[in-house]
């Protein structure tokens, strides 16, 4: 330990008595004795930070017994020593290191004053750095002591709040692992995999019939052997009879001796989770105050984490859900940007995602909004992870996420929400609402030893329907299951195996989060040629199958269920979407019962009811049968069997009874209660039967059917089809997109420069020009008057603008303002307009010969709203007068560098946006194909002469050449696909220009056929971008990116 630390007096507590200023504060040299140390080291952070980092000293402080000699001295009597360990580690009495940060001891009680000893201090006074260095101890010197336990101990993390929670220092503390190459199997292997599913779902369908009506003509044939037959009838009916004899008994047990809970130190920190996809904005709304209502949890600290899984919308809805949140519902907002490949998913892509942060009454929330569907098991492993690695993040572990995305999300929990360490994740719904003391049920429950999970009492929401027959079934329905089987789970076995996400308490560790869990078992995407069962349980009830890997895979595990915590939920109030819902749930809960059978480390009694129920699934249909049977069997069965037979039927029934009279709360709740057990008892098998059906024969398809219908973005147009999935489908099929309905440009001013522009555009999009001077738009529709195959609408109505997916903004080129043509809209109002009515996934491009700053600070409000953006300066005002005197021509007369800047960002533009809704791909590729062809020719010309002409002319033939690539390529994969034909992507020839098809085709066949392609696209349902970005598009946009790399000066901008 350096002297010039040692001997520096500090007094910077304002609880410890003032001291005497000190004579070499103030200099640089401070003077020890006769020795010269040199000046005080600086804090390496700066003086901010060692201010920041002072050292507390405890007003009274304690005695210690048992010193630790360290051979210093004091220079003079001082009631505080200062010891500060920048650089050194010190250890201490139990094993324990001080940190590098500063820490005031205080003084121990000094000896009596003797002569000898005043002599022996002065002496080490005056000569210590040569004992110290020397390594020698004066025994008889007063020593400084340090406590066992230290006082007013601080960490790193404690002495700099704001350095430690801001999104760069978060983000450092892990690293991204690397993406993983997703399953890319060739066509024949995909083809191969789904004739496998449709083998095996023809060999299932075919097992069931086989092996149920071979049971019942069994039954029909021999009556007499019924005693072979009878434990399949029975064996569900048995198991019910001794869960609720267990019950009783347990329940007795448990008043008299009640179980024992850990109460924690400090209230727990909590966060919630708000999956959505296309709720309406009343269920989000309700479902966030019922989240900011909750009682008796003021103490804990609290935030809500709202996940939207893509931009959807359900029927009925003007915007999609992470629309109506952004925009209109979380309007109290800190900060909204967009974060490009923020995440991996679990299908192994990269995601982009939309942020926003702030509070909503002041709840702190932190919304994300995903640009594409990955469906709800990809937002609970994003959460999930993110928490349990946030919670290890001093330890720099690996994560799926990018340091920019895990930065903002750790800095928001630290700094906005103050959690420091996630303690338990709370799941809701999007359409559930809970009751004001649900969490803190759900926290009293979790408080028992190796309880990781709890799950709440799921009610159905009556509101609008008191009495309909549908909510009173299925009210009854979820009543019977959670107060029987569940309650068997949670209350004696203690292995809960689903808890459901509508309502789910989950402690955030290994057990729950951890990377084997949730990346290794439950984040497994199946591949094309996997079986059916994997896909099923891959795709259908995630929560689930989440429970059952971690009870298998962590047998002491405990999950329970708390019948006080109390959410509401909405349910299917149509025929239709119940058989959609209940084919998941059934198809789900049996596959994930399969894996209990066979997997390890399962309960005993849980793995029974496992069997039975896969067992009773599979024979439904004879058991449905039997009871016919049974009618019939009273006729020549003894009177005895059939008593006993009956008195076992009659134990559940009669639980079903006696639930009325604990579960149900109210005298309305009782009565609906009552009304729907009896729909249960009598109606229920006839249901059950319906569902079998309806699942195997919809078996194969992975998604979640009618049950959440959505509408395409910009369209109408509803996706209702079984088996087609309104969720990506994991494995078989791909579904992208949808259909746009506008292939629309929109070109601001309408000066001489912009229509050239517009009539290369009108060409191959509906275009639309607008400028809101009238005399503006006079003159364009005079130019375009007599021309009748351009599809051209000149308006001044900004309402226009919300049908387009391209913005092209163009500023005057002409310095006299007194030119007509030049129009009135200039570049600032153009972009201010835009802002009104732009859209994520919508591009802005800016052709302007005003300065590349300029453009930058324009395009920044576009930044956070998931807008494409980028823009072209023009090198003169002459040279972009001569471009655009051929519309054919448009990039013909720029230099070298401008025309790679362009080059550069169309294919940022267009090869990286493919898989965004609302564009027109076919159409897109085309042009860029026409503007590279009429470009390449002229630049090669320009660049002879010049000293660098080789090397440029040999860049420019590979970009050509990888460009050209990758627009075939492509235009094939948009050939290939449902309702695209090679005679239609046939209007624009491959190799010529539009100035050359004007020769060689009748302008009026081109309008003609260009207007049948579209309208045979947007009939037939005009296909999935997305498919063919994944097949040819990774790998040519690297080439592409590889190759204009070489040319860094570019200032290209793509938000």
């Amino acid at each position: 330990m350096e002297h010039s630390e040692t001997s520096s007096v500090e007094s910077r507590d304002n609880d410890s008595e003032p001291h005497a200023p000190s004579t070499t504060q103030d200099t640089d040299i401070k003077t020890v004795g006769n020795k010269t140390s040199p000046p005080a080291r600086e804090h390496p952070l700066g003086a901010e930070h060692s201010a920041r980092s002072a050292p507390l000293v405890p007003q009274n402080p304690p005695s210690f017994e048992t010193p630790i000699k360290l051979g210093l001295a004091p220079r003079r009597p001082l009631e505080v020593y200062s010891v500060r360990t920048p650089r050194k580690l010190t250890k201490m009495p139990r094993g324990g290191r001080l940190k590098e940060v500063g820490l005031q001891i205080p003084k121990p009680p000094t000896p009596p004053a003797t002569e000898s000893s005043s002599s022996d201090a002065a002496s080490s006074s005056s000569g210590r750095s040569a004992t110290h260095s020397a390594g020698a101890q004066d025994v008889n010197a007063p020593t400084r002591q340090i406590p066992a336990v230290l006082p007013n101990f601080q960490t790193v993390q404690d002495l700099s709040p704001a350095e430690e929670t801001s999104p760069q220092k978060m983000g450092r503390y892990v690293s991204q692992v690397p993406v993983e190459p997703r399953y890319n199997a060739e066509e024949e292997l995909k083809t191969a995999g789904k004739w496998r599913v449709g083998r095996e779902r023809i060999y299932l369908i075919a097992a069931v019939v086989c092996v149920n009506f071979m049971f019942i003509f069994a039954t029909w044939k021999w009556p007499m052997y019924y005693y072979i037959y009878l434990p399949f009838i029975t064996i569900t009916v048995f198991l019910n009879s001794v869960m609720v004899c267990s019950l009783v008994l347990n329940s007795i047990r448990f008043r008299i001796w009640k179980p024992k809970k850990l109460i924690p130190t400090k209230p727990e920190d909590l966060v919630y989770l708000l999956p959505c996809y296309n709720e309406t904005p009343e269920e989000l709304t309700k479902s966030l105050d019922s989240l900011v209502d909750q009682v008796n949890i003021d103490q804990h600290k609290k935030a809500v984490i709202i996940i939207v899984d893509g931009r959807v919308r359900g029927p009925g809805m003007e915007k999609t859900s992470g629309e109506f949140l952004l925009d209109d519902l979380l309007l109290d907002r800190k900060s909204r940007h967009y974060i490009k490949d923020a995440y991996i998913t679990w299908t192994h892509e990269q995601m982009d995602v939309e942020v926003q942060q702030g509070t909503y009454r002041g709840l702190p929330y932190y919304c994300i909004v995903k640009q594409q569907n990955q469906g709800k098991r990809d937002s609970l492993i994003v959460l999930r992870s993110f928490l349990y690695k946030y919670n290890l993040r001093t330890e720099k572990p690996k994560v799926i996420f990018s340091p920019t995305f895990f930065g903002e999300m750790a800095s928001f929990l630290a700094s906005d929400a103050g959690i420091k360490h996630a303690d338990y994740l709370i799941g809701m719904d999007g359409d559930t609402v809970f009751e004001e003391a649900c969490v803190s049920e759900l926290l009293k429950e979790s408080r028992y030893p190796n309880t990781i999970g709890v799950c709440g009492y799921v009610s159905v929401d009556f509101t609008g329907s008191q009495w309909g027959l549908w909510n009173l079934y299925q009210s009854a329905e979820y009543t019977i299951s959670q107060g029987l089987r569940r309650l068997h789970q949670s209350m004696v076995t203690n292995k809960v195996s689903c808890l459901p996400g509508c309502c789910q308490l989950l402690k955030v560790c290994e057990t729950t989060c951890g990377d084997k869990i949730l990346m290794d078992l439950f984040g497994y995407c199946p591949k094309p040629t996997d079986s059916l069962l994997k896909h099923t349980r891959a795709t259908a009830s995630e929560d689930r199958n989440h429970v059952c890997l971690m009870l298998s895979a962590f047998p002491k595990a405990q999950t329970r269920q708390a019948l006080r915590a109390r959410a509401y939920t909405d349910v299917p109030h149509s025929w239709s979407v119940f058989l959609s819902q209940r084919r998941r749930w059934t198809l789900g809960a049996t596959s994930n019962d399969l894996f209990l059978v066979f997997a390890p480390g399962i309960y005993w009694f849980e793995r029974i009811l496992a069997i039975a129920n896969c067992l009773v699934w599979f024979i439904n249909i004879f058991v449905f049968a039997s009871l016919g049977a049974l009618i019939a069997a009273i006729l020549f069965v003894e009177g005895w069997i059939i008593l006993c037979f009956a008195s076992i039927m009659l134990v559940p029934v009669t639980y079903y009874i006696c639930i009325v009279f604990w579960l149900p709360r109210t005298f309305r709740e009782r009565v609906q209660y009552a009304i729907g057990c009896l729909m249960y008892v009598c109606g229920g098998p006839f249901i059950n039967i319906m569902v079998l059906f309806y699942a195997l024969y919809y078996v194969d398809s992975f998604g979640w059917g009618k049950t959440r219908k959505v509408i395409a973005d910009a369209t109408v147009r509803e996706k209702v089809g079984v088996p087609v999935d309104e969720e990506k489908e994991i494995g078989l099929r791909t579904t992208g997109s949808p259909s746009p309905q506008h292939d629309t440009v929109v070109i601001f001013g309408c000066n001489s420069y912009a229509m050239q522009l517009m009539k290369a555009c009108a060409l191959h999009y509906r275009t639309i020009v607008f400028d809101p001077s009238e005399e503006s738009t006079d003159m364009t529709r005079d130019y375009f008057s007599g021309t009748e195959n351009y599809t051209v609408k000149i308006t001044s109505d900004e309402e226009e603008l919300a049908r387009a997916n391209v913005y092209l903004i163009t500023s005057p080129f002409f310095a006299s303002p007194a030119d007509s043509r030049q129009g009135s809209t200039n570049l600032q109002q153009a972009v201010d307009i835009v802002s009104r009515y732009i859209k994520p996934g919508k591009i802005v491009m800016i052709e302007t010969a005003v300065s590349v700053g300029t453009t930058r600070n324009l395009l920044k409000q576009f930044e956070y709203r998931g807008v494409l953006t980028g823009y072209s300066p023009s090198p003169s005002v002459t040279s972009m007068k001569r471009s655009f005197a051929d519309g054919t021509k448009m990039l013909s007369v720029l230099d070298a560098k401008n025309m790679h800047l362009i080059e550069r960002f169309y294919q940022r533009i267009f090869a990286k946006t493919v898989a965004l809704p609302g564009l027109e791909a076919a159409e897109m590729f085309h042009l860029l194909e026409v503007t590279l062809q009429n470009s390449q020719g002229i630049m090669e010309t320009k660049l002879e002469g010049r000293p660098d002409a080789v090397e440029l002319q040999s860049n420019l033939r590979r970009i050509s050449s990888l460009w050209k690539e990758f627009i075939i390529e492509a235009e094939s994969g948009l050939d290939a696909m449902p309702g695209n034909s090679t005679e239609d992507t046939s209007v624009i020839d491959k190799g010529k220009g539009v100035a050359a098809l004007d020769q060689d085709l009748d302008i009026t066949s081109v309008e003609s056929k260009r207007s049948r392609r579209h309208h045979h696209q947007v009939d037939s349902g005009y296909g999935s971008v997305a498919s063919f970005s994944e097949q040819v598009g990774f790998q040519k946009s690297c080439q592409l990116e590889e190759a204009m790399n070489q040319h860094p000066s570019m200032p290209m901008e793509v938000h």
